[in-house]
């Protein structure tokens, strides 16, 4: 295995235990600092709909409102943020709609 396969490897698996440690929610509403990438990420998740646990998405939330709400957080990040929240709010709205077509 090449050196860049084992190091992928050894950081998916660090990732999977970190997320399935008891009391943690893979990093997230623990007031650790929140980055660009790491909401970029979180809005493809959200885009591709990968699946989350309910108590994580709550804790991005509470995340997110965080950042928005300090006074002194990075512009960029804030505006990240907000673009996030808009994103889950436009994920909520196409689950809905297609619920909504489910039903009819």
């Amino acid at each position: 295995m090449s050196e860049s396969k084992e190091n992928a490897e050894t950081r998916r698996r660090r990732a999977e235990a970190t997320a399935r440690a008891p009391g943690t929610l893979g990093g997230w509403g623990k007031g650790l600092p929140t980055s660009r990438s790491e909401l970029a990420l979180v809005r493809r998740a959200m885009r591709e709909e990968w699946l989350t646990p309910p108590q994580t998405r709550e804790a991005i939330m509470q995340e997110l409102c965080d950042v928005i709400e300090a006074s002194g957080s990075d512009v960029r990040v804030v505006l990240a943020a907000a673009r996030t929240v808009l994103a889950a709010d436009r994920a909520n709205i196409r689950d809905l709609a297609s619920q909504g077509e489910e039903l009819a």
